[in-house]
């Protein structure tokens, strides 16, 4: 892999080189180092990078999949979150990615959807606002209460 290839796969996964670092057991001076072209990137981080670029692939297809079996016209609300301490509390299983890391999945649906017959939108997710609609609804968190929230807000 050459540097300019784990810039570009950094980039296209939304990893920061800190947490690419972090990822990798490695310092931030490490990777710029790999990125410089001073010291060969050694096959782990590659491996690593090269898988995250395809769970990003993988997810991002099966959601495109989900989306092609709605009904056309359908609009589908991906919800974005704002730092890595609100995709935590709500989307813990996605928390490795970070916030930028999770955009970049949300893009990647994004442009697969153009495709298909749905109308896609993205949303930021406000956990107050969130909060306060889950004690009006007498609801808990879960994925499919924060679809009906950001349903519901989207329409507003």
């Amino acid at each position: 892999m050459t540097p300019a290839e784990l810039k570009t796969l950094l980039e296209s996964t939304g990893q920061t080189i800190d947490r690419f670092a972090k990822m990798c057991g490695n310092n931030r001076r490490t990777v710029e180092r790999w990125l410089g072209g001073k010291i060969r990137i050694p096959q782990d981080a590659q491996n690593i990078i090269r898988g995250l670029d395809a769970q990003l692939t993988k997810a991002s297809l099966y959601a495109a999949e989900q989306m092609a079996t709605a009904p056309e016209g359908t609009t589908v609300i991906l919800l974005r979150y704002n730092n890595d301490t609100d995709l935590a509390r709500y989307r813990p299983q996605d928390a490795f990615l970070g916030a930028s890391g999770h955009a970049a999945l949300i893009d990647r649906i994004r442009r697969l959807s153009l495709n298909s017959r749905t109308v896609t939108r993205i949303t930021f997710m406000d956990p107050a606002e969130y909060e306060t609609w889950l004690d009006e609804n007498s609801e808990t968190d879960s994925e499919i209460s924060r679809a009906e929230w950001a349903t519901q807000t989207f329409a507003d």
